[in-house]
């Protein structure tokens, strides 16, 4: 039965990154990744979390989950990167934190966001020159979607439930520049904005004078930055050039 793709979604997605403490190669070989992959599906599946997509770096790595439950996706972070860093420090002979935190997760609350992000963790080998396309690097799940090959740890039905039947042109398409990286660069947030704000004006198929020159444009611009790229406030206020209180004054008179 062929399937749409659903307008909205739950706030149980997650983007979730962990990172090694100083930035240390705790995934610094295939072995390592493999076992962290191992340990994380198994505690996914113990609290009832669903991966849709994944990919593991030398010092960092990303998934995306569905988590059904309040709580489930601290407890099955916190066992997982609880094990294996048991394991990493034994192999390696040290004691002590191994992780930059426990985990760093953002919420994903729409279907485009949702697409953009499984092509942008798939990218992350490509931008780091480990390989030219996303498809040769084989610890991500680019080839348990796009080829279905390898042993899936994804839920890959979900993926088809959310996006529908068309979901790899989906992602394909999707736009990956409104994302950061783990360290935030200043330049590269307003780099961000930037595109942005070409992505706003292609899609109202305006100008930017003529969304400077309308208030109402120009806080619907400063709302799509925000609630669709997923650029904080501050950084959008520091680009703009106003003030917290500025902004609530004019988003709260915008209609004026």
């Amino acid at each position: 039965m062929s399937r749409t793709a659903r307008k909205n979604l739950e706030t149980q997605y997650y983007h979730v990154i962990v990172q090694g403490i100083n930035k240390s190669f705790i995934f610094n070989d295939a072995k390592s990744k493999y076992i962290y992959l191992k340990y994380i599906s198994i505690y996914a599946k113990e609290n009832n979390i669903d991966i849709l997509a994944y990919c593991m770096m030398d010092n960092h790595a990303h998934f995306i989950m569905h988590s059904k439950e309040p709580f489930s996706l601290g407890k099955c972070m916190h066992k997982t990167n609880l094990i294996f860093s048991n394991y990493y420090n034994e192999v390696n002979e040290r004691v002590g934190v191994i992780f930059r935190n426990r985990y760093k997760s953002e919420p994903i609350y729409n279907i485009s966001y949702l697409s953009n992000c499984i092509k942008y963790i798939h990218e992350n080998p490509v931008k780091a020159g480990m390989v030219k396309h996303a498809k040769e690097y084989p610890l991500s799940s680019y080839n348990e979607i796009f080829n279905n090959t390898g042993k899936s740890i994804i839920n890959k039905e979900l993926i088809n439930d959310i996006l529908g039947n068309d979901f790899k042109n989906k992602i394909n398409k999707s736009n990956t520049m409104l994302f950061f990286d783990i360290d935030i660069d200043r330049n590269k947030v307003f780099l961000y904005i930037e595109d942005g704000i070409n992505e706003y004006l292609k899609k109202k198929n305006s100008n930017i004078v003529l969304v400077y020159s309308d208030r109402t444009e120009y806080i619907k611009m400063i709302n799509y930055l925000h609630n669709e790229c997923k650029i904080k406030l501050k950084y959008l206020f520091e680009y703009f050039g106003m003030t917290k209180n500025t902004w609530f004054y004019l988003d709260k008179n915008k209609a004026c």
